[in-house]
């Protein structure tokens, strides 16, 4: 039985602008993040740990320097200099050839070269937009909107300093190629941290102008062009994998940012028996996933990937939540699986060959409980292990999903 509490309204809320009212979120629930901007303007005591943590966030974004893509070590294959590029994250020297190469793959086993590269420049201006925005939404920060923005002209707007709109070269395999498909999961941090709802929110706020924000959605058109033509694109939607899971995500967001809901409905109405009956077994398991060296922590990945996508459908009308296959694999199904071994007490029958980030079954139980409005998915969250004390109390989750 669902028991869902409208908590929110015994927290007062403060009158909002009237852009925060009539704002389209992407990805976010309008009830949840208003139910916290309420909270924390009430020092609601079950955020507090997050909230400081959020704000230590916010404070590395303010300080952060713009990101140039034309900054880096080592050049892309094309020689452009605003091409992005990034070496393949589980690549290393072959000790069987003279010269190395080529390149072969350890499974979960990260290279440090690969922080030598572009992701971590795309990744810090990227966060660092979302958590302003999301900082100038909750406490009405003028100058938080005003940075976000100056990270976002940084990286996407300005044609001296952006990007390129495309991952052509990201992951390459020295010896082998010059980018693989799986590269398309670096711009996974676009959703995972929120960034088109932030901007919204920027946007709303007078910080970007018209013609900015017509700008960076066109980067975003041409990156979807990009991803739907080129044969990575088609090679990752090959794949029955959490890749695959992000790149539909990313798509669906995408076209809703840059105002295309009809193109993004498609893309979610596909997701069920193109992602969900593909990629679920009858038991509830991913059996791509369990095959990975690290398939404990790949398996909860992709699962969040498949909440945030049936999140961002409830948001534009697809019920991906109670989407069945002809077989009866449902995204419930899975959840159902892997929470038997979260707090369920079962033990996981993969191979995890790191210690397993518990933050991804937080963030899993706080997404699911607001996607299937059942409350008690939050009481779960207080049974998982929690490695240092108060990791799971400070994730960011707990602001943008919170329990109530």
């Amino acid at each position: 039985m669902k028991v869902w509490t409208h908590a929110w309204v015994m927290l007062g809320f403060s009158a909002a602008p009237v852009w925060a009212a009539e704002m389209a979120w992407v990805q976010l629930d309008p009830q949840a993040m208003a139910w916290t901007k309420a909270a924390i303007e009430s020092k609601e005591p079950s955020l507090q740990a997050a909230w400081a943590e959020f704000q230590k966030d916010v404070e590395a974004a303010r300080s952060a320097p713009l990101q140039d893509i034309r900054d880096k070590k080592h050049p892309a294959p094309s020689g452009n200099p605003q091409d992005y590029a990034t070496l393949s994250t589980y690549v290393w020297p072959n000790p069987s050839t003279p010269d190395g190469l080529p390149w072969i793959h350890k499974d979960g086993v990260t290279n440090p070269q690969t922080q030598e590269y572009d992701r971590p420049k795309l990744n810090l201006a990227v966060r660092s937009a979302a958590a302003l925005g999301l900082s100038a939404y909750w406490t009405g920060s003028r100058p938080d909107a005003e940075r976000a923005a100056a990270h976002v002209r940084a990286w996407f707007i300005d044609p001296a300093t952006r990007m390129n709109p495309h991952l052509k070269f990201a992951q390459f395999i020295p010896g082998k190629s010059q980018g693989e498909w799986h590269g398309i999961i670096e711009m996974s941090v676009v959703v995972e941290s929120y960034f088109f709802d932030a901007l919204r929110v920027v946007h709303g706020m007078g910080a970007l102008t018209e013609d900015e924000m017509k700008s960076l959605q066109g980067w975003f058109r041409e990156y979807l062009a990009w991803l739907e033509a080129d044969p990575m694109g088609k090679a990752c939607s090959d794949r029955n994998n959490n890749i695959a899971t992000c790149m539909e995500l990313q798509k669906a967001a995408m076209w809703a940012f840059v105002g295309e809901p009809g193109k993004a409905r498609a893309v979610l109405q596909a997701f069920g028996p193109e992602r969900i009956a593909s990629q679920i077994d009858a038991r509830g398991m991913m059996p791509h996933e369990m095959g990975r060296t690290k398939s404990m922590g790949y398996s909860a990945k992709n699962l969040n990937y498949h909440l945030q996508a049936a999140l961002l459908a409830k948001n534009l009308g697809v019920d991906l939540a109670g989407y069945r296959s002809p077989e009866g694999t449902s995204l419930r199904r899975a959840l159902d699986a892997q929470r038997e071994f979260w707090t369920g007490g079962k033990k996981w029958e993969g191979r995890q060959i790191v210690d397993y980030p518990w933050v991804r079954s937080l963030r899993g139980l706080r997404m699911a409980a607001w996607l299937f409005e059942e409350a008690a998915l939050h009481a779960e969250a207080s049974k998982l292990p929690a490695p240092q004390p108060g990791e799971l109390a400070s994730d960011r989750v707990n602001l943008l999903y919170p329990a109530r």
